[in-house]
């Protein structure tokens, strides 16, 4: 059996319930016994007074009436007790005053012992069994019945001792208590009330955040949390796991795009495939009209083939499966050979190359930085009229080498800027891949820059031509 529910506000609840009672306790037993002490205190001082009083007037009254100055020390005269069968009474003649502070009246009394069990003297209301103190006692003793007591063993006679009932000093620090129970006790229903009002006040952003996580587990990924005006942690929380939510949106989203695109890249070289072997299955035809079809057939399968590993490509590389290797290469010497290789298709579609290559060491797969510059030119000239221009830069800031394509075609509309390096994303008409083209060129530049820690961006205006920078960690 569980003594704590599983839920986090009951649990909060209880260990706030539990720490406020044992507060709200600590700080009653302490108030009652500083309460009680002071009590005590002033009763223990009053009784230290009235005995001093009680001895004063006992040495008082043992001096002989007669006394001249300069007689000698008058002789003691002890205080005789009366006649044994006689249970001995107030036969002290004390001053008016002190006497007024004991007998019927007061709870206030005095007993006086000579040297015996039985006291000597006492005053009209002091109890019958007062048993006599021991030497070395301490001088202050409570007594059952609700009696306290103080004491001192003096001259001129062995034992003095006054004292009083504190019945009522302890029926009023029981209604101190009593009252001190229920102020804790409408203290401990106050607090927890309030305790729960703002502990469920705390925790209704975990609850809005389960809740909506509940919604876009079901497949409602358009759900947020709602998130709070203040600055606190859950309110942290929430704005961060909003962004976490749209970010998955997203990549759902952009995962349906990516399928739907990769169903789309395949099925035309498919159907162009399936269609011309049905076309010559349907009828004879020549050796040349045969070897038609197969080169047909054959581009359709090279077209497939081409998707299907840059596909594999970009999926080795979001799973980071093969580590980047480590090697130092300059980065002019790539790009150099990167525009050499493109130079004929840029020649035959007329388009001038262009090379400023400032050596810039980077750490690296130099072979996978070479698709990145060659894809990015391909990209480039493949976007360029006739009579354009494609530069190729590499050079280096103090902080990053840098290696930047631009060219001077129609540029990139805004609204498509921000989505070029999704995967079989197109621009609009004027940035259209030319046939055979996957569309995954930028995306696969992108992720193996992304896996070498650098960064890819493009900049762009429509009718100013277009400018792809990459930016490496020296």
């Amino acid at each position: 059996m569980k003594l704590v529910p599983d839920s986090l506000r009951w649990r909060l609840q209880i260990w706030y319930g539990l720490l406020l009672a044992i507060m709200l306790c600590a700080f009653g037993f302490t108030a009652h016994h500083l309460e009680k002490v002071e009590r005590l205190r002033s009763v223990d001082n009053d009784l230290q007074h009235r005995l001093a009083l009680v001895v004063s007037e006992l040495r008082a009254g043992s001096q002989r009436p007669d006394q001249r100055p300069g007689d000698p020390a008058p002789r003691q005269t002890p205080i005789r007790p009366q006649d044994p069968e006689d249970r001995p009474g107030p036969n002290l003649d004390f001053a008016p005053e002190v006497g007024a502070l004991f007998g019927h009246g007061t709870s206030y009394y005095y007993v006086v012992w000579m040297r015996g069990e039985e006291p000597i003297a006492h005053s009209t209301n002091a109890p019958s069994d007062i048993p006599r103190p021991e030497p070395g006692a301490a001088a202050t003793r409570e007594r059952s019945g609700h009696l306290r007591e103080s004491f001192i063993f003096a001259a001129p006679v062995d034992c003095v001792l006054v004292g009083r009932s504190v019945a009522e000093v302890e029926v009023s620090l029981l209604v101190n208590a009593t009252l001190l129970a229920g102020a804790g006790g409408v203290l401990l229903v106050l607090g927890l009330l309030g305790g729960g009002w703002l502990i469920a006040r705390a925790i209704r952003p975990i609850e809005d955040i389960t809740s909506t996580a509940a919604r876009i587990a079901g497949g409602d990924l358009t759900q947020r949390v709602r998130e709070a005006h203040d600055q606190s942690e859950l309110g942290q929380l929430s704005t961060s796991l909003n962004r976490t939510f749209a970010r998955l949106e997203d990549a759902f989203a952009q995962q349906q795009r990516f399928t739907a695109d990769a169903a789309h890249e395949l099925r035309t070289p498919l159907t162009v495939l399936l269609t011309q072997v049905q076309t010559a299955l349907a009828r004879e035809r020549s050796a040349e009209e045969y070897r038609d079809t197969l080169e047909s057939c054959q581009r359709s399968a090279q077209r497939m083939r081409r998707l299907l590993e840059d596909l594999l490509q970009l999926a080795r590389l979001d799973a980071r499966e093969e580590p980047v290797p480590s090697e130092s290469f300059d980065a002019a010497h790539i790009a150099s050979e990167c525009l050499e290789h493109l130079r004929p298709m840029a020649v035959e579609q007329g388009i001038t190359l262009q090379l400023d290559a400032v050596p810039a060491s980077i750490r690296g797969d130099a072979g996978r930085m070479a698709q990145v510059i060659t894809n990015l030119l391909t990209n480039a000239i493949q976007h360029t009229p006739p009579g354009g221009i494609v530069s190729l830069r590499t050079g280096r800031d103090p902080t990053a080498a840098f290696i930047e394509v631009s060219d001077t075609g129609q540029g990139i509309a805004a609204k498509d800027l921000p989505h070029i390096f999704e995967r079989f994303y197109r621009a609009d008409k004027a940035r259209t891949g030319s046939a055979g083209r996957t569309g995954l060129g930028l995306s696969i530049a992108k992720a193996i820059v992304e896996a070498h820690g650098g960064q890819t961006t493009a900049l762009s205006e429509p009718g100013n031509g277009s400018t792809f920078i990459v930016r490496l960690t020296l």
